[in-house]
């Protein structure tokens, strides 16, 4: 009888852990150093990438002390790697493919440059909206007029940013409100 429970219970545990691999969204690793001519890292150069691939219009990171910087999470795509620090020439290099699952190692090397002018710009800094913690889309009837999708109400939740399958931002359905012509509801089907 014991037997029965031990075998049941290892049968359960893996058909669990096999469903629960099945949901994992594969994704990709940028990763990179980046040095000067002489082969010495450069910490504190900042590394931009943009993709149509990415909910963000851009991602940012900052090298480390020893000029390694790292990029995990990514959805496939084509990037495009723009690496900068000041007094070095600003490296952009275009089409760089992330497959999901891989890892693409991006090693640059950066030429010293001569600064021939220093502009100052002074400004006021734009403030963050303390008031307002939402974020949200509106959608108006020209607007929905003008999308190429089917008119059907789960198809406008999903053409708003960060929306997949009525989900925001990988919530549930259910956790996000929706406001229709000024109803309120939680539950878009």
């Amino acid at each position: 009888m014991q037997l029965r429970k031990t075998v049941l219970f290892l049968f359960i545990l893996a058909i669990t852990l096999s469903l629960s691999h099945a949901q994992v969204i594969p994704t990709g690793k940028l990763v990179g150093t980046v040095t000067d001519n002489e082969g010495l890292s450069l910490p504190g150069a900042t590394v931009t990438i943009k993709s149509p691939a990415l909910i963000l219009p851009q991602m940012t990171s900052v090298t480390n002390e020893n000029g390694f910087y790292r990029f995990v999470s990514l959805p496939s795509g084509k990037y495009q790697v723009k690496i900068e620090i000041p007094g070095m020439t600003t490296l952009i290099r275009e089409g760089i493919v992330v497959m999901a699952g891989g890892t693409i190692t991006l090693n640059v090397t950066l030429e010293q440059t001569t600064l021939e002018e220093t502009v100052t710009v002074i400004g006021k800094a734009p403030t963050v909206d303390l008031q307002k913690t939402t974020t949200g889309t509106t959608f108006t009837k020209t607007l929905i007029g003008n999308l190429p999708i089917p008119r059907y109400l789960a198809n406008i939740y999903n053409a708003a940013p960060g929306m997949f399958n009525r989900t925001s931002h990988g919530s549930d359905a259910r956790s996000n409100k929706f406001l229709i012509d000024g109803v309120m509801h939680t539950d878009p089907v």
